[in-house]
């Protein structure tokens, strides 16, 4: 699936001008408070205004939380994509002086107060101001910043659809193989849209709104 992308170019005359030696780093932008505030946890307990939890929740962050006076005095950082092996997710860059402001002008313009979407920096190593002990890198400017753009909600798009007040069934299925979705809708009720997407199962409800698993759109993905 493709997403369309939102970003801030800084000094740039043109695409070239970014080297051949640039690098790219795409994770979860995070205020340095709230990274602060979740330092010691060891599971995806809250620890943050929003609930997320950096180490292990950073795709929930929202931009509300981003926004928050105390959090943007404290400097942003990019937690890592993916988790290691331990569950946790890393620091993988650090935001510093303009790049600090630029981090918070991408969250401000992008009006986005729910999850905010993973973002990708662009940077050369003249912009790296220092490395710490674990050889993250801080930057006091980027080449570019920018986010994914959350997919288009079909749900807000045609409301009469999903929003019909019409009442609920659910098929009560004895076993997981009993689930069809042409037959019982998987077994779901009713009113959650269950369809196939590749080799997986798309769950579109508008049921959890505040449940981790459904926050944040393409964000919301339960791991096996």
């Amino acid at each position: 699936m493709m997403f369309s992308k939102i970003s801030i170019l800084l000094g740039l005359a043109s695409s070239t001008a970014v080297t051949v030696d640039a690098a790219k780093v795409s994770g979860w932008l995070y205020d340095n408070l709230c990274i602060n505030n979740c330092e010691g946890t060891s599971g995806p307990t809250s620890c943050t205004p929003d609930g997320s939890n950096a180490f292990y929740t950073p795709a929930v962050h929202t931009g509300e939380c981003l926004l928050f006076d105390f959090c943007v005095v404290s400097g942003h950082s990019i937690m890592s994509e993916f988790p290691g092996e331990d569950g946790r997710h890393s620091i993988v860059l650090k935001l510093v002086d303009a790049a600090n402001t630029t981090a918070y002008e991408l969250v401000k313009n992008s009006g986005i107060t729910t999850a905010f979407p993973m973002v990708e920096a662009v940077f050369e190593d003249s912009q790296v101001v220092s490395t710490d002990a674990d050889g993250v890198p801080s930057v006091s400017t980027v080449t570019s910043l920018s986010y994914e753009a959350p997919p288009k909600d079909p749900w807000a798009e045609n409301p009469e659809k999903y929003y019909s007040g019409a009442s609920t069934t659910q098929a009560v299925c004895n076993k997981p193989s009993d689930g069809s979705i042409n037959g019982n809708n998987m077994c779901f009720r009713s009113d959650v849209e269950v369809s196939t997407e590749d080799d997986m199962l798309v769950i579109e409800s508008n049921g959890c709104p505040d449940h981790m698993s459904m926050m944040g759109g393409s964000n919301g993905t339960i791991e096996d």
